[in-house]
């Protein structure tokens, strides 16, 4: 829930766009505030 409110503000993005978003736990995202983008980064298992 936490993520989603991340990046719903980082993104400027509405509340059911952000809903709408499949936040796994194993992934990290790069988020580009400027161009409202962002980019799921998988890690490596360790």
């Amino acid at each position: 829930m936490i993520g989603r409110m991340l990046l719903r503000r980082l993104l400027g993005a509405d509340p059911a766009t952000a809903f709408a978003w499949d936040q796994p736990h194993d992934v990290v995202y790069r988020v580009d505030p400027v161009r409202a983008t962002f980019t799921r980064l998988k890690l490596a298992a360790s």
